[in-house]
C-alpha cells in the first residue's frame, strides 16, 4: 500500500465494500494508493509496541480510519484514531468500529482469536 510518498505493508487491511480500489479494468490494482478502512498491525518477536503504534499513528495520518494494534503475546488491543488513542484494551473489552461498520460487533478477545498462532497438524 503506498500512501503519500510512504509504502506499508500492515498484516491485514480492510475497506468497505464501495471503497475497494480498482484499476481502469476494473480489477483490483497492483499496489493500493487509498487508505483503507481499517489496518491492522500484529506484533511479532523483535517488534516493539512503540514503533507499531508509531505505524500505526503513520497509518492514521495518511487517511486510515482506524489503525488496531494487536499484541498477542500480552492479550492486548490498541485502538487508534485522528485524534483518540485508546489501550491497551484485553480480552474483555469492545472495539467501537460502529462508524465503520454500524452493526458489526468487535471484541479484543475477537481479534487476538484470530492472530495467535495456531500449532500445525500432522
Amino acid at each position: 500500500m503506498i500512501l503519500g510518498a510512504d509504502t506499508y505493508v500492515p498484516d491485514a487491511i480492510v475497506y468497505l465494500w464501495d471503497r475497494v480500489p480498482e484499476d481502469e479494468n476494473g480489477r483490483l490494482p497492483r499496489y493500493f494508493t487509498i487508505p483503507p478502512d481499517l489496518a491492522l498491525e500484529i506484533l511479532s518477536h523483535g517488534q516493539t509496541v512503540g514503533s507499531l503504534l508509531d505505524r500505526c499513528r503513520e497509518l492514521v495520518g495518511h487517511g486510515v480510519r482506524v489503525a488496531l494494534l494487536a499484541d498477542p503475546e500480552h492479550g492486548a488491543v490498541h485502538v487508534i484514531r485522528p485524534g483518540t488513542e485508546l489501550g491497551p484494551l484485553h480480552e474483555g473489552d469492545a472495539i467501537d468500529i460502529t462508524d465503520i461498520l454500524s452493526d458489526f460487533q468487535l471484541t479484543v478477545a475477537d481479534v487476538l482469536a484470530r492472530v495467535r498462532p495456531t500449532r500445525r497438524r500432522g
